[in-house]
């Protein structure tokens, strides 16, 4: 051991090529390693941050591919129940009232609010609303808003709320009706 620690002792530091080979060895093995040291922080760093954002990207796209193949592959099926979803509204709008059966819509409840002993004060008619980008007026019906305003109990409320949903159950099965016969 003690002649190793020899070769370190009395080193020329101008003259490096007359040091004994463990010197040499161990200054180029240090200058290796500071060379590459000095290279990753000062060039590869950078790049292994984008190598390793290149690979999460490229994991988030994976999944996003999956996931829109597998919507790819419904494709057919999410059509179908899309077909489904129109025709059923297509239903559900036909029974709902157009402007003329509206207004006698409005007399019944105006009716029963009265026959139950309230009174209306104020009846104004509002504009249709547009919602989510496409206007509530299709087959010639409209979403009929308006405001009401009465006056009574509570419980008179109460019985002209309970006509109202019985003049209505009965209107529409009465549509119900008109619809199959027509029909055969």
């Amino acid at each position: 051991m003690k002649k190793f620690l020899d070769q370190f002792k009395n080193l020329n530091t101008r003259d490096p090529g007359a040091w004994p080979p463990l010197p040499k060895a161990m200054l180029l093995v240090g200058l290796l390693v500071g060379i590459i040291a000095m290279g990753y922080f000062l060039d590869w760093q950078e790049q292994m941050d984008s190598l390793e954002a290149g690979r999460q990207q490229e994991e988030k796209l994976k999944t996003e591919y999956v996931a829109k193949a597998q919507q790819a592959i419904n494709l057919d099926l999410y059509r179908q129940q899309l077909r489904e979803i129109d025709s059923s509204f297509g239903a559900l709008l036909r029974q709902l009232p157009n402007r003329s059966q509206m207004d006698a819509l409005l007399v019944d409840i105006n009716q029963a609010g009265l026959g139950r002993g309230l009174q209306f004060e104020l009846f104004k008619p509002a504009p249709a609303e547009t919602k989510r980008g496409v206007l509530r007026r299709a087959a010639g019906h409209a979403e009929a808003q308006r405001q009401l305003s009465r006056h009574g109990s509570v419980r008179e409320r109460h019985r002209a709320a309970l006509a109202h949903r019985h003049a209505q159950r009965h209107r529409a099965d009465w549509r119900k009706k008109t619809a199959r016969s027509s029909w055969t």
